[in-house]
């Protein structure tokens, strides 16, 4: 149970704490029943392939398709491992609910007893909204209501489940026609070889070279450098072959997870939609509802749907990355991630545990700029990882930042020399208010655009540091600037 046995149970604090607990037990448990299936396969002489697995891994994650793959197995072993996932969703649901309760009870000076009886009232209704949802079905299947689809009906159900309202409908079929499927073969023989795929967003036109800009968020760098023969291609719905366009890799950065592409159009273009989407730059907040797009490798659009989660413990993804609780739909890394007004907020990671990242539009385009007008993308680089402190306002309910906690400090770098800790608290920076860590990694960015602009070489950061509940203390941290883009190719790859 770690801390949560020493929290008040009808707290917000333990509520999430238990369910993160949770949710690492049912990463574990489903963990275990992949493994059971893998094996299984393996002792038939059938050994899975590594998609098999993500596909398994996919299947036992949601409930439906666990029960149908669990039942036509027809092992003990397996119900067993089931009914234990069962029941942790049904606890994870239990404490979900308990939150809300405690939330809304602050929020309106109400007792628990009825804000549960509010919170039932909403269930009951969002249960009845969506059994009216799932009779019109049928109608949201049809390629005739214009979502890029299969003809005979969306292969992805949660495609289906994810897009339910015209008006979101016609949205993101907006989003849609800026984005394309960009794939990175090792071997080209045919369409069938391309080993990796991703989506794109179009962020600029050239009208009259026929050219575009477009913002991914794969690292191709990792495979493909100077020497390699490997290529990057892009497929367009509007383009008229729907055939495969070399693409120019002009910048990636291992840093944000970032890649910039230029693609030449050859050929007549079937519809041009010069419109590029609005690019909300206010990052969505805690609770908020997205939608990912991406274009599988049959050009086919898929959609899923989620709720931004609290901050999740990454370091490997860096300061200022959002989090959202659904899997990212296949070939969905670096498409937008768009909210219910239709503007795009940011573009989506790879999954981790189950969990999507996305970068916050806002960033991507911070570093598009700086690129495009000094070639390099420059950043203080302040050798620490932080998460918010986020509070929950009594009075308003509402979630305010606190500070930031240290959750990595880098050796031998300035903080570290400083006595700066994982745990430590950040109660000031730059003696500035705290801000949630998206705004804060554009506050960074804008220290390094003066940067290249001949303002600063290094910068003073001035920081109060809480070590204890009673102890604090104030530091200046002395920190170099660093490129954090990559490469740049001037070659077509």
């Amino acid at each position: 149970m770690g801390n949560t046995a020493r929290l008040d149970p009808f707290t917000v604090e333990f509520c999430e704490s238990r369910i993160e607990q949770l949710k690492s037990q049912k990463r574990k448990l489903e963990m275990k029943l992949t493994t059971f299936f893998t094996e299984l396969a393996d002792c038939k002489g059938r050994k899975k392939r590594f998609k098999e697995v993500k596909s398994l891994e996919r299947k036992i994650k949601h409930p439906e398709t666990r029960k149908k793959l669990v039942g036509q197995a027809g092992l003990e072993d397996a119900k067993k491992h089931a009914r234990e996932i069962n029941s942790v969703e049904k606890t994870i649901k239990f404490m979900e609910k308990r939150k809300k309760c405690i939330i809304l009870a602050a929020k309106r000076s109400i007792s628990m007893e009825a804000a549960q009886k509010l919170v039932e009232q909403e269930e009951k209704l969002k249960d009845e909204k969506n059994k009216q949802k799932v009779k019109a079905k049928p109608d949201l299947n049809a390629a005739t209501n214009n979502l890029p689809t299969q003809t005979h009906g969306h292969k992805d159900p949660a495609t289906v489940a994810a897009v339910v309202d015209p008006d979101d409908k016609m949205k993101l079929i907006n989003v849609a026609k800026v984005i394309v499927n960009v794939s990175y073969p090792i071997e080209i023989q045919d369409l069938e070889d391309l080993d990796g795929c991703c989506t794109g967003v179009i962020v600029a036109w050239d009208m009259v070279n026929k050219t575009a800009k477009i913002l991914t968020c794969d690292c191709f760098g990792y495979g493909i450098d100077d020497n390699s023969k490997s290529k990057i291609f892009v497929r367009w719905q509007y383009k008229e072959d729907d055939g495969l366009i070399e693409a120019k890799l002009l910048f990636f950065s291992n840093f944000y997870h970032l890649s910039l592409l230029e693609v030449a159009f050859q050929g007549i273009l079937l519809d041009i939609p010069t419109q590029i989407p609005h690019f909300c730059l206010s990052p969505p907040k805690h609770g908020d509802e997205v939608f990912a797009l991406g274009w599988d490798k049959d050009l086919s659009l898929v959609v899923h749907r989620g709720t931004i989660m609290q901050e999740q413990g990454f370091c490997a993804l860096r300061q200022g990355y959002l989090f959202v609780g659904y899997e990212l739909p296949e070939c969905g890394t670096g498409g937008p991630v768009v909210d219910h007004h239709g503007d795009v907020v940011g573009l989506s990671i790879p999954s981790i545990e189950g969990i999507s990242a996305i970068l916050p539009i806002s960033t991507a385009l911070s570093c598009l700029n700086m690129w495009t007008e000094f070639g390099r993308i420059a950043r203080p680089l302040l050798g620490m990882h932080f998460r918010n402190v986020e509070v929950l306002d009594g009075v308003s309910g509402d979630i305010r930042f606190d500070g930031l906690v240290v959750d990595e400090v880098e050796y031998n770098s300035a903080a570290w020399k400083h006595g700066i800790r994982s745990g430590n608290v950040i109660v000031s920076f730059d003696e500035k208010s705290h801000k949630p860590l998206p705004e804060f990694e554009g506050f960074l960015l804008s220290y390094g655009s003066k940067y290249l602009h001949g303002t600063y070489t290094e910068v003073d950061f001035k920081l109060e540091v809480q070590d204890a509940p009673d102890v604090k203390r104030s530091i200046t941290l002395h920190v170099p600037f660093s490129d954090v883009a990559n490469v740049r190719f001037s070659r077509l790859l």
